[in-house]
């Protein structure tokens, strides 16, 4: 019980860092944006930029965390108690996640006015 308590924190806790941070990066880029919508990419395309940024991350965290837990298996393996069924899941739901919190970014990016790239130069 403790320990899903502990769990839904953590990923509570994850999931508003990563909406914080991508939605900081997407205001962070506004220029970037505005210039790209000026040279013709429609709201759908800016908007799959932090869609795409927010699960390339997740994914490398996932990765970078199956390896540390490869390696922690292969020195403790009576320490590591994860079935593969049970670590898929966990990386679909970071994954479903990451894709949902992408989502404010997203919107954010596709609501910057194309003429912000010429008020800035």
């Amino acid at each position: 019980m403790v320990f899903y308590l502990v769990a839904s924190v953590a990923l509570v806790g994850g999931i508003a860092a990563l909406v914080a941070s991508l939605y900081a990066s997407a205001e962070r880029k506004k220029r970037d944006i505005s210039m790209m919508r000026l040279l013709g990419l429609s709201p759908g395309q800016v908007f799959r930029f932090p869609v795409f940024q927010g699960l390339i991350v997740v994914a490398l965290g996932i990765l970078t965390a199956g390896g540390l837990y490869l390696l922690a298996a292969r020195i403790e393996p009576d320490a590591v108690l994860l079935e593969p069924p049970v670590l898929a899941g966990t990386a679909g739901i970071i994954l479903m996640a990451a894709f949902i919190s992408s989502l404010f970014a997203a919107y954010k990016a596709t609501r910057i006015d194309p003429a912000e790239a010429i008020r800035v130069e």
